[in-house]
């Protein structure tokens, strides 16, 4: 999706750009977590888009990193790192 142009904006508009941007920045942070634990993500996926498509790769590894946190959070987790308290990859499903 495209944000409306800054000439054109209303306050419906406006509000529109601020929750697509916030979409945005948590989107990118999800793949950014996944990209550092599963190195599925740092080259483009070799395969047609309905073959990529019914794979799910990205859910798969939402799922995975999910039950690592919770099962194994000191394991997991490198000491610098956030805990799973404080985020859950598992929400990308309602957006």
């Amino acid at each position: 999706m495209k944000p409306y142009s800054q000439k054109c904006l209303n306050e419906a508009r406006y509000e529109f750009n601020k929750r697509l941007s916030r979409a945005r920045v948590v989107v990118e942070n999800t793949f950014g977590i996944l990209d550092s634990k599963f190195g599925v993500f740092q080259k483009p996926i070799s395969l047609e888009p309905q073959k990529a498509k019914t794979i799910r790769s990205t859910m798969a590894c939402c799922y995975v990193h999910n039950f690592l946190a919770k099962e194994s959070n000191q394991i997991y987790f490198h000491p610098n790192e956030i805990s799973t308290d404080e985020y859950d990859i598992a929400d990308l499903q309602t957006l």
